[in-house]
This record gives structure tokens, sequence and C-alpha cells, in this order.
């Protein structure tokens, strides 16, 4: 029992321990530097850069004392962790504010390391001699310079930093000119000093500690050339390279996967896959830049914002494509028509949404890169009045097809009539509105024409008007002329497709040039086109039955000569029809000038239709 208590009592004390050493390794990592005043700046930055430097260096030590050819001993990697962090707590000392944010974290470890260069060099005054917090207390000020140099701390009075002293923004821009005034000078104490901390840094593939296949690298192609070596030359031309040949391959095998018939989600899908792959492929290049290759100077800020420029443009790219297709899909619903006006409508709504995104998306993408947002703005509200003024017709088409979403006065499949022209409409778009004309040929009509032409919608009549002029020939008596007109009438009231309201009309409405001309109006009860065909076909062959039936005849433009041997229209024929129409004044029955409403109703549906012996009888 006792040594259960003894071994519970070790347990608890090596778990404190242990506790407590975790503990004190992450208070380490996570306490910030001191930069309250000019003094606390330049001894954190100073220290910090120095820790830094003794960690990587004991780290590649390590490294070189290890037979591993391709990895890291651990505890080489726990002293690179080490020397990153002190790294960060020294850039923590200058302020960034004004480095665009892409580029912060390399220009701010190329800047400290720089700086403490610049610092080995030139004479910096004594702790006790840099004001303190003593001294702040006494006479606070808001900057404080190194004497002999523009080398200026200055206390932030905005932002996460508000009230540190940091080394100034404007300090931190000049830092590459003043190295390069100072970098030929000694040190001024070889033994204290970080002694080719940058150079190593920016010869060196890898982020501050280089990967274990460096130390087997050529000698000549770590010659200098400009700000990098002749292996990261080689290494970013490989890489450019690498990154077009991918992207093209890319282009191609989706390319291919597309035809001409391909639903249009399925190409959405596609595009958006091909421009993810590419910026898949861009993400990688920039990392193998910056992070293995580790490119410096000018090479680093055009190649990171190429590619940086170019990930945040293919992103706004997808933004619009997510739009579309989030539009296409909610129109695969069973309650959306994919041709009707309201899919049209979601369509192009979805395209405005996924621009306004994707310029917001770009926006923030170049406040990223360092273009200040109330510039690019400013640019945006200029670019699009010079664009409105030079698209006003496409602005124009825009605010027309808005309208015609608003209105209504044609959907998707609506047949339709609109100045010469006569077409089903099939497509209605930003820009313009496409219809299939009757020839099968499709027609583009800019919406700004279109919704001001005086459009007539044939598909939403409730019924279709039939009108018809019947030439006789002159030769036709009265009473054989009040036969026809009866007749006709009574067949359009006894037909099944002809509505009685409004009434029907049948009136003899003139003398022509060579005929007696009868007008016959009626309204079809149907709202298909070939339907309305069909039945005004049979009222015409029933038209001219009855026409032949009164021993009348149809009237054409001629000269008739009357010669002997010449047959006059049938006269017992005629005789007949007078008689009718004579029994029918005697009667009190003659249907003029209208048929009474009784006789209306008896004739009603009395015909057959469609006629014995046709299909649909």
């Amino acid at each position: 029992m006792n040594f259960i208590k003894k071994a519970t009592l070790a347990a608890s004390i090596s778990l404190f321990l242990v506790h407590g050493a975790l503990a004190t390794q992450f208070a380490d990592t996570l306490d910030p530097s001191d930069k309250h005043n000019p003094r606390e700046t330049m001894e954190s930055f100073l220290e910090n850069v120095n820790l830094s430097y003794r960690y990587i260096m004991e780290a590649n030590n390590i490294t070189a004392q290890s037979s591993s050819f391709l990895f890291h001993p651990p505890q080489a990697l726990s002293k690179a962790r080490k020397a990153n962090i002190y790294l960060n707590r020294a850039v923590q000392c200058l302020d960034m504010r004004e480095i665009p944010e892409v580029y912060r974290d390399e220009i701010g470890r190329e800047r400290a390391l720089m700086l403490k260069e610049i610092l080995d060099r030139v004479p910096v005054p004594e702790p006790e001699d840099i004001p303190g917090t003593k001294e702040m207390a006494s006479k606070p000020i808001p900057r404080w310079r190194i004497p002999g140099t523009e080398i200026r701390l200055e206390r932030v009075s905005s932002g996460e930093q508000e009230g540190y002293f940091l080394f100034s923004a404007a300090t931190v821009d000049k830092i590459p000119f003043f190295y390069s005034l100072v970098k030929s000078m000694p040190y001024k104490n070889e033994f204290t000093t970080t002694q080719g901390f940058f150079d190593w840094y920016n010869d060196t593939p890898g982020h501050l500690f280089p990967p274990r296949w460096s130390l087997f690298l050529p000698k000549w192609s770590m010659i200098t050339l400009g700000d990098n070596t002749l292996w990261q030359w080689f290494s970013l031309i490989g890489i450019v390279f690498l990154t077009v040949y991918l992207i093209a391959l890319a282009m191609g095998f989706f390319k291919n996967k597309k035809t001409n018939r391909e639903p249009g989600i399925r190409q959405g899908v596609l595009r958006l896959s091909f421009t993810t792959v590419s910026i898949a492929i861009a993400l990688t290049s920039r990392y193998l830049l910056d992070d293995v290759v580790n490119l410096t100077g000018e090479a680093m800020l055009l190649s990171t914002g190429f590619l940086t420029a170019f990930i945040w443009v293919l992103g706004s790219w997808i933004v619009f494509q997510i739009s579309y297709l989030m539009a296409e899909m909610i129109i695969l619903s069973p309650r959306v028509t994919p041709n009707s006006i309201d899919a049209s409508m979601l369509r192009t709504s979805s395209q405005l949404l996924g621009i306004m995104l994707s310029l917001a998306f770009l926006m923030y993408g170049a406040s990223q890169l360092g273009i200040p947002l109330a510039s690019v703005i400013t640019g945006l509200g200029v670019a699009g009045l010079a664009i409105s003024l030079a698209a006003k017709p496409t602005v124009e088409n825009v605010i027309g097809g808005i309208t015609l979403f608003a209105d209504k006065p044609v959907q998707v499949g609506d047949f339709c009539q609109f100045g010469n022209n006569t077409g089903t409409v099939i497509e209605i778009g930003i820009r313009s509105t496409k219809l299939r004309t009757i020839d099968r040929t499709v027609l583009s009509v800019p919406n700004a024409e279109f919704s001001q032409l005086q459009l007539k919608n044939l598909s939403r009549r409730d019924k279709h008007l039939f009108e018809a002029t019947i030439g006789l020939r002159y030769e036709t008596s009265m009473d054989q002329l009040r036969w026809i007109l009866t007749e006709i009438k009574e067949m359009l009231l006894a037909h099944p497709k002809v509505h009685h309201s409004p009434p029907v009309r049948v009136r003899f409405t003139g003398f022509g040039d060579y005929s007696l001309n009868v007008a016959t109006r009626a309204f079809i009860q149907t709202k298909e086109w070939e339907e309305f065909l069909a039945i005004k076909e049979d009222l015409l062959l029933r038209i001219s039955e009855i026409v032949e039936e009164s021993g009348s005849g149809f009237a054409f433009p001629s000269t008739t000569a009357y010669l002997s041997d010449d047959t006059p229209p049938d006269r017992e024929i005629r005789e007949k029809v007078e008689a009718e129409v004579q029994a029918w004044r005697d009667s009190g029955a003659l249907p003029f000038p209208n048929v009474t409403e009784e006789r209306a109703g008896e004739l009603k549906n009395t015909l057959d239709y469609p006629p014995k012996g046709s299909p649909g009888a």
C-alpha cells in the first residue's frame, strides 16, 4: 500500500514538472515582445534576431552531423521552430501596415534581417542612452531616431499595435536602400553579430530552415545573380513552364469532355472543375516559389504578385460559376419549367448577382495586393461611367430585359407577332430575346427594341377569329343571296367549334367590281393554331358546298361573253330557292336582319364535326 502511495506521488510530481515545462515553453512561445518605448523595441528586436540566428545555426549543425539523406533530425526541427518564433517576434517590431498583406510575411523577414545587418554595422547608442520607461514617463515623445541615421521608431496611433513603438513604415520602406549603402562596411563586432544571416537566408531554399536535400546542391548553383542564386533562377523558370503546361493540359482535358449538346449544368460543372484545378496548380506554384525556392527581391514580388492576382481572378470566376450552377439546379426542380419566363428571370438574376459578387471578390483581392480599396471603388465608378457611356445600347438592352421580365408581355414558348415577324419565343436573355420564326430560323432581337414593339401574343388568345369574304357572281338573285346568307349563318351557328358570343356575323357588305361581297365573321373555340387551321378549312369547305347548292357560284376577275349556246344558271334551282325564301317570308321566319334566339338555339351543335369519315369523327 505504501508502494502504491509513493508511486502515485512520484507520478503526480512528474506530471507537475512536465506540465510546468510545457507551460513555460508555450508561455515563451506566446509571450509578445516588449515595445512600449524605443529602448524596449531596440532590445527586443536585437535579442530576437540573435536568438533566431543562434537556434537556426544549432539546427544546421545537428543536421550536418546526421546521416539521414532526406529528413532532418527531430532535435533540428525543434530548434528551427524556435528560430522561426524569434524571427517572427523581430518582424513584429516593424510597422508593416503599408506592406500588402500578400507580401508581409516574406518582406517582413527580409527587412528584419536587413535591418539587423545595418545595426550590426552602424553605431547604435548604448541602451541607457535610448529613451526607456523612466524617460518616457517624464518626457513622452512620439518618435525617436538613431543618431547619424534616418532609422526612426514611432509610436503607433491606431490598429492592433496601438501604443507600441515600432520601426516606422517609412524606415521599413527604405531598409533595402540603407542596406545597399552599408553592406560593404565591416561589422562592429564579428563575434556578437549575426554575420551573413541575411545572405544565408536569401541563398538557401525553404522558409528560414532549408530542407535536407539542399546540402547536396552543386557549388556553381549557389552563385548569386541579382537578388537570387542560379539554382533559384532555374527553379523559377522551370516552375513557370510547368505551371503553364499543366494549366494548358487541364484545359485540353476538360475541353474534350464537352460536346455541343451538353446540358448547361454539366458545362458549368466542367468549367468550375477546370477553374478549381487551375487554382490548385497556381497555389502549388506559389508555395514552391515562396517556401521551397525562397525567391527574394523583385523576382519574389513579381512571381508572388502575378500568381496571387491570377488566383483571385480565377476565384471571382468560380464565384460567378457557383451562382450560375445554383440557378440551374433550382431550375431542375419540377416546380420550374426550364423554358419558362421564371427560369429566364432566375438565370438573369443569378448572372447579375454573380457579377456583383465577383466584383466584390476582386476588390478584396486587389486590397490584399496593396491596391487601396478607395482607389479601386473610385476606379470602378469611373470605369463604370465610361463603360455605361460607351456601351449605352447594352445597358438599354439589360433594362429592356428587366422590363420584359417585370411586365411579362410574352413568355418563353409563346407564339407572338412583333413588327413584320411572327415566331415562338425560345429565350429571354440579359441582352436579347431569341425567337424561332415560322420558317424555323432563329431571330435575335435586342431587348431595348423588342420591349418597345407592339407585341401580339397569339398564344394567349382564348379564341381564334375566323373571317372570310365571299365573292358571288352577279347573276345571283337577291333571294339566292338571302338563302346563301341564311345557310352560312345557320351552318356557323350549328358548328360545335363556333362560339356564339360575340355573335356570329354573315352579312352582304356591298357590290364589288366583279362580285357580290358577303363577309363572314365568327370566333373559333380553340387556342391552338393548328387546330384553328383545321376548323377554318372545314368551314370554308361547307361554305363552298352552300354556294354550290344555291345554284350560284364564286366570282372571279373575268369578262363573260354570252353566246347563243351559253347555258345560264339553272332556272329550276333558282325558282326552288326563291320559293323557299318566299315561304320564310310568308311564315314570318325570314332571318333578316338577325336570326331569332329560338332558331339559334335549335341550330346549336347540330352539325357533325369533324365531318363523317374523318379520323376524328
